[in-house]
Parts: C-alpha cells; sequence; structure tokens
C-alpha cells in the first residue's frame, strides 16, 4: 500500500490479574474481574515493526470501542488502519473515512450489506463495491469495497473503504490484512517472552512502571530484529526474536570479546543457532 502514509494495527490487551498482596484487594474473590490490572490499547506500526501508541487503561472490562475515538487524535491523515471484528461499527467506519483515514476489516459472519455494483466475479474469488448494513436507516455512509476469497474450502470476506481496485488490488488487501495478526506476535512479545504475564506488584503505579520497561526492551528488540534482517539481506521474520531473547547476551559477549558488531555476530552465528531461518 504505497500510497498509505503508515500502515498500523490496532488492538487492546488485557493484563493479567493481580495478586492480593494489598488492603483493597483481600476481600476479591479469586477470578474476578475486580483483580485485572487493567487493559492496554495500543497501535503498531507494521512497516517499522513498533510499538507507535500504547495507552494503559485500568478498566480492564470496559469493551474495546470505549477508547478507541480518543485514539483518532494519534493517527495521521492517510493512515491504513487494520483491525479485528471487536471494531466493526458502522458508525466508526464512517468517521475514519470522513477523517481520510483508510481502513481494512474483516465481515461478521452474519453482517448485512447491500450491493452497489459487482467488479469481479469468478470462481473463489468475489469483488464488490457495497453499502454495509440492510436497511438505508442504518447503512454506512460511504461505500466500501468487499473482497471475498476462497480458501482450502472456506469463504473468507473482507472490507475496505479503498475502493478503487487499481489502488490496492483484492490479492493485496487479503495479505494486508493477514500482517494484522503482527500486533499479536508484539503482544506475545511483552507477555510472554518478556515476563508481563507475570505482575511485579498489585499496585497500578508499580504495573504501569513494569508496562513501560516492558515495552522499551521490546522497542529495542524489535529494532535488533528489524536492523539484523537488513543488514543479512534476510526477510525480517527470518531472524526469530524468541531466539535472539534467548542467544542475546552470549552474542554481546562475543561482540565485545572480538570487537565487532553485535549484528556481525549475529550474522555470522543466527543460521548455525537456528536464530537466522526461513519463517513460517
Amino acid at each position: 500500500a504505497p500510497f498509505a502514509r503508515r500502515v498500523l494495527a490496532l488492538d487492546e490487551s488485557v493484563l493479567e490479574s493481580r495478586k492480593r498482596w494489598i488492603a483493597e484487594l483481600r476481600g476479591v474473590p479469586a477470578g474476578d474481574s475486580l483483580l485485572l490490572a487493567g487493559r492496554l490499547c495500543c497501535l503498531f506500526d507494521i512497516r517499522r515493526q513498533q510499538w507507535c501508541h500504547i495507552t494503559f487503561l485500568p478498566n480492564a472490562t470496559a469493551h474495546c470501542q470505549a477508547y478507541v475515538r480518543t485514539l483518532l487524535q494519534e493517527i495521521q491523515v492517510g493512515t491504513l488502519l487494520l483491525f479485528d471484528l471487536g471494531y466493526y461499527n458502522f458508525e466508526w467506519f464512517d468517521t475514519l473515512t470522513e477523517r481520510g483515514i483508510w481502513w481494512i476489516s474483516r465481515i461478521r459472519r452474519n453482517g448485512s450489506y447491500h450491493i452497489e455494483h459487482i467488479l469481479v466475479q469468478r470462481d473463489g474469488y468475489f469483488e464488490a463495491l457495497v453499502f454495509l448494513g440492510a436497511y438505508r436507516a442504518d447503512r454506512t455512509a460511504y461505500l466500501t469495497r468487499m473482497i471475498r476469497v476462497r480458501y482450502q474450502g472456506s469463504w473468507y470476506t473482507y472490507v475496505t473503504n479503498v475502493t478503487d481496485p487499481l489502488r490496492l488490488p483484492g490479492a493485496h488487501i487479503v495479505r494486508l490484512y493477514a500482517r494484522r495478526w503482527d500486533i499479536e506476535l508484539g503482544f506475545r512479545l511483552l507477555k510472554e517472552y518478556l515476563g508481563m504475564s507475570w505482575l511485579f506488584s498489585a499496585k497500578l503505579g508499580v504495573i504501569e512502571a513494569q508496562v513501560w520497561a516492558t515495552v522499551l526492551l521490546a522497542q529495542l528488540l524489535h529494532t535488533l530484529q528489524v536492523q539484523t534482517a537488513v543488514e543479512t539481506g534476510v526477510e525480517t521474520f527470518d531472524v526469530s526474536l524468541e531466539l535472539l531473547i534467548r542467544y542475546l547476551p552470549d552474542l554481546q559477549q562475543t561482540a565485545q570479546r572480538y570487537e565487532i558488531s553485535l549484528t556481525e555476530v549475529i550474522e555470522k552465528m543466527g543460521p548455525g543457532l537456528g536464530l537466522i531461518r526461513p519463517h513460517t
């Protein structure tokens, strides 16, 4: 999508439950949602593989659409936004279009729409301009483009406000939306690989400090992954973040011992360690 200023994935992630270590939590039953430490509302830059906005929200159970409109000031005109069905809302779609923000979403299983014009119809592929919604009173105000693709016997349906197929072909829409998963991999790095699934404290102030420290470390690791991929001439995901974290202390010591750059060490030792390998 070369026309897009940025390509961002939007999503939220709920933090783990706090331990009942402080007075205000001791009477809360185990498993109660009040123990949840909050949630993160995030924008992840697909091209740069970096978090570009993270907001810590104390209310872990609020619907994901409750806060998302306040994020609009963080999204530049001309940005392409990728999000899942949690943000499926006609008013939200229209607001993005009015603000000059491109978007791609999946369509709900039983989502209604009215076809205005069929662009392509052939075996395993369908593309049309539609208004989302069954009735004129509750339809989207702007035309959207719907793409349906059959893959391994199942149909996958996407909608976007990029209505010109020459600007963004259907195949590119499918590939772009698949990259929405990058933000889930980012959450995995924070929680699983960097240990944010275990909270150091029950106090929100300490939890916030842990979140920001973990995010800073994640940014450095994402940067190292991308830099290594560029300098070694491989795809970004050919560099395993999991193994990069595991071997990083030893690789740093080797770089210092031989007085060479860290990426040079990774380039030489990475394939043997499985750190650089074809991604799946």
